[in-house]
């Protein structure tokens, strides 16, 4: 396993994830994420900001997370 910083090649895996993460939210009856956010923009920001990081191993990524500090208070 190795953990890295996320590049602009694994955006489409790391889409994958993130709606697969959607998707388990919204079936747990949770309201958290179904207003749009994350989306394909936010990794984008993520990587851009350089605070997007995953874990993959030799078939891919396994989990993708973003290490943001400054954004939100809580």
């Amino acid at each position: 396993m190795n953990f890295r910083k996320a590049t602009y090649q694994d955006i489409d895996e790391i889409w994958e994830i993130l709606q697969f993460a959607i998707q388990s939210r919204k079936n747990d009856g949770s309201a958290q994420w179904q207003n749009g956010y994350p989306n394909q923009d936010s990794i984008t920001e993520d990587l851009e900001t350089g605070s997007a990081y995953v874990i993959e191993d030799e078939h891919g990524i396994l989990a993708y997370g973003a290490a943001i500090f400054d954004v939100e208070p809580a």
